[in-house]
């Protein structure tokens, strides 16, 4: 064969490669844009709310419903940067050595919304997170930031970092926002829907009921006010919404199960989606939740104390103390009443009031009835910030330490018992409490053997000090008693 013939069925071959790549590129493109982009077909829920309104059949409200609520659903990836600091085996001794990260990675569920990016999701499938990653129904990842966490609710807000990847996602059509719905007005009974990403596998949809409502004292985060579902939520599923099969709305946040396997065996928590609104709004605006504080000691009422007191009801709560300058001494709470109702709401338990008060905006004014010696009386209380009122109860004191007093959440986050003096919450190094060897971490029970359970208790207590004598200060230190002697 020739030269020139050989150069033609070169440049012939080169043209048929380019043709053929060209294609399969434009079918590849075609192929994605049809599965995963912008021909994805799902509906909003203005599209959705007239197919629920003719009341369809149970089928077809679930199959409406799923292709509303799965394009706001997204898979949530955490990932975790760790450093070896301690001994171990030779391979953490090496990577110590040369300071080598080991990478964690976490995944669960979320949702949007918004328009602007904002997603919903569990605190504890962000937690520790050095890099936080969503992906969307069109299987598109972008990296999102977390806003602000609550550790007590489970709670974490994300937002979009980037504004290109949200336009992007809103081209395709895979971005979504849910639509909120009231927890308010739940049934038991009532059918519902559980969206996540159970073992990583994406947007999974499963049905149940509602089996129970107010679950409290589970032992999952400090404040509980659980929806109980039987609808099937596992490993993966955490931080994806429950919506009402009745209504299409998201109704609460999936969060954990109860389960001796690991597994599901019929009952998952869900936070309430009433709840969850006001937690979100704090961690928009100040990336932490502030929660409302009365200045009270409260106990459960049972029939044993109603019997005592003279009272036929055990619902509602029994003042133990009120706190000098509180809210609740300002509104003329007393010790001895007994709150029935918070603003407007029968308070059924302690974990109920508790729930009520944490979820009360700062600032407001709200109205309460009372029992007080038979009667019923109404006052009006103004909440305010616990986050302050509980930095304004340290003192800084000239012998050298911070003491606080022991409220019950605090007692719960030490594990001690409320109100058995004062936690020692800081020693200034040189100073006269440190060179007695009191320490941060220690409980002061009594000053000259008067027993101090307030600020005033101790600053009363401690004036001797002031006045050039000696003084016998009484404390715990883990599980023993101790004595020291201060004085100049």
């Amino acid at each position: 064969m020739n030269q020139p013939n050989i150069r033609k069925l070169y440049l012939s071959f080169i043209l048929y490669s380019l043709c053929v790549a060209l294609c399969s590129s434009l079918l590849t493109i075609l192929i994605y844009s049809h599965l995963y982009g912008e021909k994805v077909q799902y509906i909003s829920y203005k599209e959705l709310e007239p197919r629920l309104a003719g009341n369809p059949e149970l089928a077809k409200r679930l199959i409406s419903i799923s292709k509303y609520i799965l394009p706001t659903v997204v898979n949530v990836t955490s990932k975790q940067i760790a450093y070896s600091y301690g001994p171990g085996s030779l391979g953490d001794l090496f990577e110590h050595f040369f300071n080598i990260p080991k990478y964690y990675q976490s995944t669960g569920s979320g949702f949007v919304i918004s328009e602007d990016g904002y997603i919903v999701t569990n605190f504890h499938v962000v937690k520790d997170a050095n890099e936080v990653f969503v992906s969307f129904i069109n299987k598109k990842t972008v990296k999102a930031s977390i806003v602000g966490a609550d550790p007590k609710t489970d709670i974490a807000l994300l937002k979009i970092t980037d504004a290109r990847d949200l336009a992007m996602l809103k081209r395709q059509k895979a971005f979504q926002v849910a639509e909120l719905g009231t927890s308010e007005d739940l049934e038991v009974g009532e059918m519902v829907l559980a969206v996540g990403n159970p073992f990583a596998l994406n947007h999974s949809v499963s049905f149940g009921i509602i089996s129970a409502k107010g679950r409290h004292n589970v032992g999952i985060v400090a404040y509980e006010n659980f929806i109980q579902t039987d609808a099937a939520v596992n490993p993966g599923n955490s931080g994806g919404p429950l919506v009402s099969v009745r209504t299409g709305k998201v109704i609460g946040i999936n969060t954990a199960i109860l389960s001796k396997s690991g597994g599901f065996q019929g009952i998952a928590f869900t936070i309430p989606i009433d709840m969850a609104k006001r937690v979100i709004a704090d961690l928009k605006t100040k990336g932490h939740v502030e929660r409302g504080y009365l200045g009270v000691s409260v106990q459960e009422m049972n029939e044993e104390i109603a019997k005592l007191l003279g009272t036929h009801s055990t619902s509602g709560v029994l003042v133990q103390k009120v706190y000098p300058d509180s809210p609740a001494a300002k509104a003329g709470l007393q010790r001895g009443d007994i709150i029935l109702e918070f603003g407007g709401k029968k308070i059924e338990s302690l974990r109920d009031f508790q729930n009520q008060l944490a979820m009360t905006p700062i600032g407001t004014t709200v109205p309460i009835t009372i029992e007080r010696r038979g009667k019923i009386m109404k006052l009006n209380v103004t909440v305010e910030s616990k986050e302050a009122a509980f930095k304004a109860k340290k003192r800084k004191l000239p012998l050298g330490i911070v003491v606080k007093e022991i409220t019950p959440e605090l007692a719960e986050q030490y594990g001690i018992q409320p109100y058995i003096g004062l936690l020692i919450d800081a020693v200034r190094q040189g100073s006269v409490a440190y060179r007695v060897g009191l320490r941060p971490g220690q409980i002061i029970v009594s000053v000259n053997r008067k027993r101090v359970k307030t600020i005033q208790d101790f600053e009363k207590a401690i004036q001797p000090f002031y006045q050039g004598q000696r003084v016998l200060i009484e404390g715990i230190d883990g599980d023993t008693y101790f004595y020291v002697v201060i004085g100049r």
